[in-house]
């Protein structure tokens, strides 16, 4: 029985994490795709970027992923574009800038959701009608690296079309109130900041701005196959021990 206990003590700590794995879960910005990017480039800066302070100095090129099960919010910040730019998620139009003021003023209205596992990426985008159309499109979407890549890339001007992304450590979308972070994340809170390409990518990513807010969720089946396995030892346990009082 000594021995079961002891094993039993060893295994609980994986367990344990196991069922805590989700508290962890949060948002990431893959920066993999900016390899391909000619010339290459992981981050630019906001000089020229019309949101009022406070923002970040310093956006981050990637494909925005999930690190664990939750629900990602999705928020208007605003816009300072003469193009009409459009923002999807899973195909679904959620918000335009079409009539919509040169302005980014709270309150930030709820636009949509998007229920999101562990590893997923992000399905959403951003479309211009302004500029010009790469295989086809005027548009980047964060699920589809090929999109990411060749809007970045056309005509070798150092990103026609791009999303930089900035991590967020309080945001607050009823008040207005926020405070960014630097790196990659992990993050409960990230903003993407869109360039149309308008005026030959004049870098400044405040043609469209998107706030988005993760909300861990709980994952009934990490829970169960972590309950079946406290129960499952307790009881090999229990079935040893009476073998060998059986044998005595």
């Amino acid at each position: 029985m000594m021995t079961q206990i002891r094993r039993f003590a060893r295994l609980t700590p994986l367990l344990l994490a196991a069922v805590a794995l989700p508290a962890n879960a949060s948002l990431i910005v893959d920066s993999a795709v900016t390899s391909f990017f000619i010339p290459h480039a992981t981050t630019t800066d906001t000089v020229g970027n019309d949101m009022p302070l406070p923002r970040p100095s310093t956006l981050y090129f990637g494909q925005v992923r999930a690190t664990g099960t939750g629900v990602v919010d999705f928020f208007y910040i605003g816009k300072e574009a003469g193009f009409t730019n459009k923002f999807y998620v899973k195909d679904n139009l959620l918000a335009s800038t079409a009539s919509q003021p040169d302005s980014f003023n709270a309150p930030f209205p709820l636009i949509g959701s998007l229920a999101v596992s562990a590893g997923q990426l992000l399905d959403f985008g951003f479309c211009t009608d302004g500029g010009d159309k790469v295989l086809g499109s005027r548009c980047v979407w964060n699920d589809s690296a090929l999109s990411i890549v060749s809007q970045y890339n056309h005509d070798r001007v150092g990103g026609y079309r791009s999303i930089g992304y900035a991590t967020a450590d309080i945001f607050d979308p009823a008040t207005g109130a926020r405070s960014f972070g630097s790196g990659l994340g992990p993050s409960d809170n990230l903003f993407a900041f869109w360039d149309d390409s308008g005026a030959r990518n004049d870098d400044n990513h405040d043609d469209m701005i998107i706030g988005m807010r993760f909300t861990r969720v709980d994952e009934p089946t990490s829970l169960a196959l972590a309950a079946t396995g406290l129960l499952g030892l307790l009881w090999v346990g229990s079935r040893r021990n009476r073998g060998a009082s059986r044998a005595a």
